[in-house]
């Protein structure tokens, strides 16, 4: 959420706010709200930030099941968001879902972590008619 300037009334006015206890994701519960309440959406074409990346000991930059989890759980609370908002929701919904499940075995294949895999692997294919869809 840095790179955002959001009028503080929007959270207020709409009861967003994000789940305690989720540290990773946790813009994908909110953003997703607050643009669909928005009246107005804009953007600045010149950058005011400059995002350094370079440190590997970042939170954003481990891999680890609580991490991915919590990342779940956010895209869980913006599902159900959207879930009775309409028909043009739903399929934004299953790209959604299968660009996390994605980069889930992305980070899971760059790190070696087969036991996160194995862990993850259930949740990733509950839905297997959502694969179709996916442009890979």
């Amino acid at each position: 959420i840095w790179g955002r300037l959001i009028r503080i009334s929007l959270y207020k006015s709409n009861h967003i706010t994000v789940q305690e206890g989720i540290n990773m994701g946790e813009d994908y519960q909110v953003i997703p709200k607050l643009t669909f309440y928005s009246k107005k959406v804009s953007s600045v074409d010149i950058p005011l930030y400059y995002y350094n990346q370079c440190n590997n000991q970042a939170y954003t930059r481990s891999l680890s099941l609580r991490k991915m989890e919590e990342t779940w759980t956010s895209f869980e609370i913006v599902k159900k968001f959207f879930y009775n908002k309409g028909e043009e929701y739903l399929h934004a919904i299953q790209e959604c879902e299968l660009k996390i499940i994605y980069e889930n075995i992305i980070a899971c294949t760059i790190a070696y972590k087969k036991e996160y895999l194995k862990q993850i692997l259930p949740k990733l294919y509950a839905n297997k008619k959502n694969w179709k869809i996916l442009p890979i």
